[in-house]
């Protein structure tokens, strides 16, 4: 992680900050300082807030007359975390205070970053008993509290030194500052004074107290740690609390001892994910279940983070130091902490739903802890400080894992998701989807229903998301103790209801069922499948059976009535009623209701000529019985046929000929082909010759004299009809001849 902000040095917090800073000697409370004018060197400074301003070193006892210095922290060396340097404005010339023998007198030469001499560092205190611990918050500490003061204060201590070696603090001593030995008098603690609101430079503002204030405790804190970061005798101790309970997890134990004392209460951490958007997207494009290995590789993070109490710019250079320090010792029985980042990986094999996405998202069970620190136990002042840090660390609850537990989740969605996807939305609460029959409310559902879902977008909570709800429906078929089963393509928020919905046997019936789920977008993941709170029963209808008779037998002739009667029986032998409609073919010819016997009748039915096709339809008056119709009856229904005829002439003479001559109509086919039917002459009676038709139905046969006894005779034409053409027969009316 990269820092724009990056200081001059490791601890820039200081060189950032301007402080105005008095020497305050035994039992004397701090004085605010004069509002001075910036010496040339630092001119501007307070702008940039990147030094502190002058203060005054009085000499309180009188011993020797006052001397008046301008202090200023200005850049340390940056290899020794927290040190800064003391500049002082005299004679023209920046000089520093050095630290020459340890603990000797301090004296001013030109400033030399890299001398150790003239290089010093802070340590905060909150004025309590010497002896004890120094309890630091970082959140609350501000030495120009002026209800504090004398208590929230700090000293200044050298940097030249070995780091095992008595710590030195430098003190107000007369005329020249000096080192000696660290104790706890008030002579070694430098206070920040309280200000007044002159605007002036040398007032700050409470944000420019604040951030000096964060700056100071910084420098000591990160100081501190370079010091418990070097064995041996640093007599510096750590302690882990678990954020979720705040309760000791370790005790406190020197750096690098540490070891669970109390199991804690991981929670789990999304370290990677495979699928989703783009091209490792998993999807099942077969319309059948399919199993996928799924699985991810990636590596776990270890997060640390400083308290926000201490100053952003070093939290760089303070989070490495925080992990190794924090790390847990190998005797630990209760589990096992990892403070480096480390390769985990886990797969697991998965049955993906036909057109659906997978992804599987890897999760490392981490235990978040609160750091705090002591500095220096058993020093004349020893100070720790709160909840100095949080850090997230992978852990495993067996001590001899080789890696931290991991958690692999696999869901499918209907879109693909982005490994950032928010939460699924949720139904909010008093909601619950059902299903009516639209067709017959409050009824069983039968072939032909349609069922309609109640379910409305605003329904469900989608928390932080602002991506709108998109329902999507899914309607299923469960056959009595089975599992549901989708139906395929049945995705809209209505369903008609198919004979494959309805079972075979009453007593094994089906249900229809809805389910609804909001499959939102792609930075959302989907909804669970919220199921219908009631099923829709079906049931199937009851069977019928229709028949038809008609009161005549063989074909009729045109123009002839006949009665039609329907009977319908139900295969349950129940009675059912409704009613029977009569069709010739697509035209109705009548209604009639079912009586009490199971029969309708209709009575005067006139068909035209032609084969009709007789179909009785039952349509039951209750849903539960199913409509029926009656195997097609074939009626046979002639064209009626005229036959006109003459004889000529009408008296006849032996050696002449009777002429009988006339013409077959069929008015209803008035273009009817009737060549070669047939026309007998009857005489009497009797059968005297036959004829052939000529294609416009007329005809002509001739009869010899000698064929007919003297006197009258009665003379008729019949005409045969035709089967092949459904012509009927018909017969001429008789003409009276006489022979002589």
């Amino acid at each position: 992680m990269t820092n724009p902000r990056r200081p001059r040095s490791v601890l820039g917090g200081l060189a950032a900050a301007a402080l105005a800073l008095t020497l305050a000697t035994a039992g004397l409370a701090a004085v605010a300082p004069p509002a001075a004018a910036a010496p040339e060197d630092i001119a501007g400074c307070d702008a940039a807030l990147d030094c502190l301003y002058p203060i005054t070193m009085a000499d309180l006892t009188s011993l020797v007359p006052e001397r008046t210095y301008d202090f200023r922290f200005v850049d340390g060396d940056p290899m020794i975390g927290g040190a800064f340097q003391i500049a002082v404005h005299a004679s023209g010339t920046r000089q520093c205070l050095y630290n020459l023998a340890g603990t000797g007198p301090a004296s001013f030469l030109p400033c030399n970053s890299a001398d150790p001499r003239n290089l010093w560092h802070v340590r905060p205190s909150s004025g309590g008993p010497a002896g004890e611990y120094e309890a630091i918050d970082p959140g609350t500490w501000n030495p120009w509290l002026p209800a504090w003061v004398g208590r929230h204060t700090f000293s200044i201590i050298s940097a030249h030194q070995a780091l095992t070696a008595p710590v030195t603090c430098l003190t107000g001593r007369i005329a020249n500052p000096v080192v000696l030995p660290c104790a706890a008098e008030p002579r070694f603690r430098w206070t920040l004074p309280t200000f007044d609101s002159v605007p002036s430079r040398a007032q700050k503002t409470q944000a420019q107290q604040a951030e000096a204030a964060r700056s100071l405790l910084t420098a000591a804190f990160h100081f501190s740690l370079v010091r418990c970061s070097i064995p041996p005798g640093t007599r510096c101790l750590v302690q882990l609390v678990e954020k979720l309970t705040d309760a000791d997890l370790t005790g406190w134990s020197p750096l690098g001892y540490l070891t669970i004392t109390r199991r804690p209460t991981p929670a789990a951490r999304v370290v990677g994910c495979r699928g989703g958007v783009g091209d490792e997207a998993i999807y099942n494009d077969t319309g059948r279940a399919a199993e996928e290995p799924l699985g991810v590789t990636t590596t776990s993070r270890v997060r640390a983070t400083v308290s926000p109490g201490l100053s952003d710019v070093v939290e760089d250079d303070v989070a490495p130091l925080l992990i190794a320090s924090g790390a847990l010792g190998s005797g630990n029985l209760l589990g096992k902490a990892w403070t480096a980042a480390a390769p985990i990986a886990q797969s697991t094999p998965y049955t993906l739903p036909p057109r659906k996405y997978a992804q599987a998202v890897l999760s490392a069970a981490t235990v978040s802890v609160t750091s705090s620190w002591r500095f220096d136990s058993g020093s004349f002042r020893p100070w720790s400080l709160a909840d100095a840090a949080g850090l997230d660390l992978p852990y495993s609850a067996s001590p001899t894992a080789s890696g931290p537990d991991t958690t692999l989740a696999v869901r499918d969605s209907w879109s693909p998701k982005t490994c950032t996807a928010a939460s699924p939305s949720t139904l909010g609460e008093g909601y619950a989807v059902t299903v009516a029959n639209s067709t017959a409310p409050d009824q069983d559902a039968l072939v032909g229903d349609v069922l309609e879902a109640d379910a409305e977008p605003w329904w469900w909570d989608t928390g932080a998301s602002t991506d709108p709800v998109t329902l999507r429906y899914q309607w299923y078929r469960q056959r009595g103790a089975d599992e549901p089963v989708a139906i395929e393509g049945a995705n809209g928020p209505t369903y008609r209801v198919a004979a494959s919905d309805v079972a075979a046997s009453a007593t094994t019936p089906y249900e229809l069922s809805v389910g609804v789920t909001d499959v939102a977008t792609a930075n959302r993941w989907d909804s669970d499948e919220t199921l219908s709170d009631l099923n829709v029963l079906t049931e199937a209808r009851r069977a019928t059976r229709t028949t038809l008779a008609s009161s005549v037998s063989g074909s009729i002739v045109a123009g002839r009535t006949i009665a039609l009667t329907a009977k319908v029986t139900a295969a349950d032998r129940t009675r059912v009623g409704g009613t029977v409609r009569f069709y010739a073919g697509s035209r109705l010819l009548g209604t009639r209701p079912v009586s009490s016997a199971g029969t309708a009748t209709l009575a005067g039915v006139r068909l035209p000529g032609g084969v009709a096709r007789l179909v009785a339809r039952f349509a039951p008056a209750e849903r539960v019985y199913a409509a029926s119709a009656s195997p097609t009856r074939l009626q046979t229904v002639l064209h009626r046929s005229t036959v006109a005829a003459t004889a000529r002439p009408a008296t006849i003479r032996a050696g002449t000929k009777l002429t009988v001559a006339g013409r077959v109509r069929v008015p209803t086919k008035p273009h009817a082909n009737l060549r070669k039917h047939t026309v007998v002459v009857q005489v009497d009676g009797r059968n005297v010759t036959r004829a052939s038709l000529r294609a416009d139905g007329t005809f002509s046969v001739k009869i010899r004299a000698g064929a007919l006894k003297r006197g009258r005779h009665r003379v008729r034409v019949s005409y045969l009809g035709s089967r092949a053409d459904l012509v009927a027969p018909s017969v001429s009316k008789a003409v009276t001849v006489r022979r002589r």
